[in-house]
């Protein structure tokens, strides 16, 4: 036998034993999640499992999940009383502007919503490239060791520090 027909065979006997090897969860493992009648098992036509928290919140256990038109807050400086905080978006005339929506000042943590407005009208060729942006916020009082969260994941995610104050 060649050294090329026995390269063929060693492949063949490779794949069907790595095919026959058992699979982790989400790894080419059967959809329906485990034997029938137990928890998750089933098909999209006959769901097995419970249905999700109708309080929106994500199961225990589980990421942060960023809430519809929102946007990621990257990092944030302070001057001052303000929050400089940078964020990650695309091109506005395909992905819309970054707007600033709800601020909770609280004692112990500031919580920040960024916002995404979709463009009046889309490009209709977008380019995929990342936009780096800074939106302002002034606190009216100094941070003072309070936390940073991002309150456009749910639940709420705290924010790294860094970049310079002065915006870049």
């Amino acid at each position: 036998m060649s050294t090329g027909a026995a390269l063929v065979v060693a492949g063949l006997l490779l794949s069907v034993w790595w095919l026959a090897q058992p699979r982790a969860a989400g790894f080419g493992a059967d959809p329906g999640g485990g034997t029938p009648g137990s928890p998750g098992a089933g098909t999209p036509a006959s769901p097995g499992a419970e249905p999700a928290d109708p309080s929106g919140e994500p199961p225990v256990g589980r990421d942060p999940v960023l809430v519809e038109g929102g946007v990621r807050i990257d990092r944030y400086a302070v001057r001052g009383s303000t929050l400089v905080l940078h964020h990650t978006t695309g091109v506005p005339e395909c992905y819309g502007e970054v707007a600033l929506g709800d601020v909770e000042v609280g004692a112990d943590a500031v919580t920040v919503t960024l916002r995404s407005v979709p463009p009046p009208e889309p490009a209709q060729v977008c380019i995929d490239l990342a936009v780096l942006g800074t939106t302002v916020v002034d606190l009216g009082e100094p941070l003072d060791g309070r936390a940073v969260h991002d309150g456009s994941f749910r639940p709420a995610v705290e924010v790294a520090r860094g970049g310079s104050p002065d915006g870049t």
